[in-house]
């Protein structure tokens, strides 16, 4: 999944939630703290945006990162086409 592929309306309502929680920050800053929030909410739902279970190994580089490494290394169009997703206590 990447961050494209997530609905309007799923991004619109967190940028809200967030937005009202950056409410009582000085108005020059709320706009920012709502984005980089955004930003921490696609590390958790978009998997090319999560850094890669094996941190040390890859250097803290996210699975999209990684992707375009090995594209860049074979030469080829390298796409993730489906994984699953596990969370504990769910």
């Amino acid at each position: 999944m990447r961050t494209d592929d997530i609905p309007d309306e799923a991004r619109d309502a967190e940028l809200r939630i967030f937005e009202q929680e950056a409410a009582d920050k000085p108005e020059n800053v709320r706009e920012k703290i709502a984005q980089g929030k955004l930003a921490k909410w696609y590390e958790t739902v978009v998997l090319l945006e999560q850094p890669h279970v094996n941190g040390d190994k890859y250097d803290g580089k996210t699975i999209g990162q990684l992707q375009d490494d090995v594209a860049a290394k074979t030469g080829e169009n390298v796409v993730v086409r489906r994984f699953e997703r596990f969370a504990i206590g769910e």
